[in-house]
């Protein structure tokens, strides 16, 4: 698995899209935006997952329960997922689980990834692998 994370803007879909390249992986997109729950599992290129995570939240699904499905059936995808801790901390307790909920996603995907980067200004900088 492949991590690509940042802020909003940063870059991240980008990199992911030449990591993919390099590797020549084929296989589709799972836009975590719209797709099916089952879809990142098999995608090659896991697209937005913070906006899964929502999604999750909000059908009452537990995403670190989901996230270790998904490492465990598709430890080969390139994944991104925005930095959405950072800033004011909300006043809505929603706001912040979700926040919360993400970051301790991502500490799983990161944990399980071969490689993660981190896109800053449209700069990646390597953090693992």
């Amino acid at each position: 698995m492949v991590m690509v994370t940042g802020g909003h803007g940063q870059g991240q879909n980008d990199l992911a899209a030449e990591l993919i390249n390099k590797i020549n992986t084929t296989g589709k997109v799972a836009d975590c935006g719209s797709c099916g729950f089952d879809e990142p599992l098999s995608a090659a290129f896991i697209k937005d997952y913070h906006r899964l995570v929502k999604r999750l939240i909000e059908e009452g699904e537990d995403p670190a329960d989901y996230t270790s499905k998904l490492i465990e059936a598709n430890p080969q995808a390139v994944i991104t997922v925005d930095e959405v801790g950072c800033g004011v901390v909300p006043i809505e307790a929603s706001a912040r689980e979700y926040r919360e909920t993400v970051g301790r996603v991502s500490c799983l995907i990161a944990a399980a990834s071969d490689e993660v980067y981190r896109m800053y200004c449209g700069i990646p900088t390597k953090i693992k692998g």
